[in-house]
């Protein structure tokens, strides 16, 4: 990975976008670009305990782990409008595993975030994706708060 390793959340952030201090959203695109692991943990932290429910009946164990959920469908999400090499099989093909398998885990992952207002898609916004995570919503409001005063020191 790149110089982004060594800065904290708030200067990621600081160099992703400004405007997250305004509105408390950011774009996926904006996560992935900027190497926030800290965000896509938060969502994986978020959403576990729907994954464990979906596989708590038994079967076959899935394919991917949750992380590997998140960062696939982010990736996804991210870049498939505008670059016609990515695919669900192109991603699926990176984690070996079938596409209908990806294109399932991508779809039960962003209908989630949807579900759970974590991640709104707005076709007016200026960034490459339209895809938003709601950064207030997710990490609650106070400490949201404390970041902002943070990035502004």
């Amino acid at each position: 990975m790149g110089d982004n390793d060594e800065k904290t959340l708030d200067e990621k952030l600081i160099l992703a976008e400004e405007k997250t201090q305004d509105t408390g959203e950011i774009s996926i695109y904006s996560i992935l670009e900027h190497e926030m692991t800290e965000i896509i943990n938060m969502i994986v932290n978020n959403i576990e305990e729907e994954h464990n429910a979906k596989f708590k009946k038994g079967g076959r164990p899935p394919k991917l782990s949750l992380l590997e959920m998140v960062e696939a469908a982010f990736y996804y999400l991210a870049y498939s409008d505008y670059h016609d090499d990515i695919s669900y099989n192109s991603i699926a093909e990176d984690y070996k595993i079938a596409k209908s398998n990806m294109y399932y885990s991508i779809k039960w992952v962003k209908n989630l975030l949807l579900e759970k207002q974590l991640m709104t898609i707005d076709l007016q916004y200026e960034d490459e994706t339209p895809h938003i995570i709601n950064l207030r919503k997710l990490i609650g409001e106070a400490e949201f708060e404390r970041l902002i005063k943070k990035m502004e020191n």
